[in-house]
């Protein structure tokens, strides 16, 4: 985790190599070893390259914020306060998704859970329509669009689009990261937003498979379309991308 962060986060260093990093800590006086150990603690933060700077806002008071495209001047977003926003959604969505995460795991809730894969879901989705604006504000005589008159599914997004918007490189669809993306998708189309039937139950130990697979199939497929358009991560995203393994755990053990 520790040197995806560094090479791949949001913060303003560049490493080439693993070698690089490590020289990095020493050089301002760390271990590389502690680090790691120290990483491993619960809601430990990794020094110098860990940016916790959030992804969602508050305006407090009477203030207004405007979110303006500084190339055309269109007003994205505007909140006179109190309120809240978020400058990027894919990333205030994935936030999201952490809380819902964080509170299934404290309250064994499948419900927080069912909220989780619905967050983790649409933050996959934004971060796609994130890069799309990008591209029609770039290609106007190539557009890429979804409305509601010409829907586009998420799979054709993922095998057309991203090609088309990124010089014909398709995202490597064949590890686990796609594989989880989609039981995850299962689960929140039939589970959490299309139930089929009057009553439904979980064991616990499905639900913490489900849980790790939050790991795989929403910040790991998050990091493998950050990467592969040469975009800086929110560590936040690297964080849960790299995050333990759940495991249930009974009151006798």
């Amino acid at each position: 985790m520790i040197v995806a962060m560094a090479k791949h986060g949001n913060h303003d260093y560049r490493f080439t190599s693993d070698a690089e990093v490590k020289r990095f800590f020493a050089a301002d006086g760390y271990d590389f070893t502690d680090v790691v150990r120290a990483s491993r603690k619960c809601n430990s933060a990794v020094p110098l390259v860990e940016n916790l700077v959030p992804g969602t806002w508050s305006v407090t008071g009477g203030a207004t914020v405007a979110i303006v495209d500084s190339r055309t001047g269109e007003e994205l977003t505007k909140v006179e306060g109190p309120g809240t926003y978020a400058p990027y959604e894919y990333w205030g969505r994935f936030e999201d998704a952490v809380r819902d995460l964080r509170q299934s795991l404290e309250l064994a809730s499948l419900g927080a859970f069912k909220d989780c894969v619905s967050s983790g879901h649409a933050s996959l989705e934004a971060y796609v329509a994130h890069r799309a604006w990008l591209h029609n504000s770039l290609h106007p005589d190539s557009q890429l669009l979804d409305s509601k008159d010409h829907p586009v599914s998420f799979d054709k997004k993922i095998d057309e689009w991203i090609p088309a918007m990124s010089g014909g490189r398709k995202l490597d669809k064949r590890g686990r990261n796609w594989a989880d993306f989609k039981a995850l998708r299962k689960f929140r189309n039939n589970v959490a937003i299309h139930p089929k039937g009057p009553a439904m139950g979980m064991d616990y130990g499905v639900l913490s498979q489900l849980l790790n697979m939050f790991r795989s199939g929403v910040a790991g497929l998050l990091t493998d379309l950050y990467l592969h358009f040469h975009e800086r991560i929110p560590c936040i995203i690297v964080r849960y991308a790299y995050l333990g393994d759940i495991e249930l755990v009974s009151e006798g053990d």
